[in-house]
């Protein structure tokens, strides 16, 4: 078993390796931003990619919603604010943007109506053995899921439009446009259980 999972057992996943989690926190916010702008690209991205769109009923306040539904039967969904990656039959895992705290969501325990960050103050930290494994298995596939996405996204456009999408990032960013996949597989491989 990696290092990183058995930190998750026996410390919790607050206390997450840190260069680890320093890497993942600014790749999470970076690739949050990253969607955000791929959304404005002619024809949305995110929607040609294959998710579906939902904005806040007009007397909710709050961000809008991407879901998309795996081949694996696990469902992303995104907002300005996180993600979400779960399976109807497994719970899931909620990350915070600019947190990268991991919370375990128990199976079919999401949150009707998430338009906002408050949504999830019941996502929680793993608090058994299991769910613990489930959250870092959880870890292992959204960030394998994004290197897919990063993949996709400079096959249907070009490296130079994510290379202009990096350029209007008002942060240093925390890899070149070319190296967000690697960056992210790299990440996969710390959370991956075995």
């Amino acid at each position: 078993m990696k290092a990183y999972v058995s930190i998750l057992l026996d410390k919790g996943l607050s206390e997450l390796v840190s260069p680890v989690r320093r890497m993942a926190l600014r790749l999470l916010d970076l690739q949050l931003w990253c969607m955000g702008r791929d959304v404005r690209h002619e024809g949305n991205m995110l929607l040609r990619y294959g998710f579906t769109h939902r904005r806040p009923p007009d007397a909710a306040h709050g961000g809008s919603e991407y879901a998309l539904h795996l081949p694996s039967q696990h469902t992303v969904t995104l907002w300005g604010y996180g993600v979400h990656l779960a399976h109807p039959d497994e719970g899931g895992l909620f990350l915070k943007r600019y947190a990268f705290a991991p919370r375990w969501t128990p199976p079919g325990c999401v949150p009707a109506q998430c338009w906002h960050v408050q949504a999830w103050k019941q996502a929680r930290a793993p608090r058994t053995p299991s769910e613990s494994l489930e959250t870092a298995a959880r870890l292992g596939e959204i960030a394998a899921w994004f290197a897919t996405y990063e993949t996709w996204i400079i096959r249907h456009t070009d490296l130079a439009y994510r290379k202009r999408t990096l350029d209007q990032w008002h942060k240093e960013s925390v890899a070149p446009a070319e190296a967000i996949a690697s960056s992210w597989t790299e990440l996969a491989e710390h959370f991956t259980p075995y």
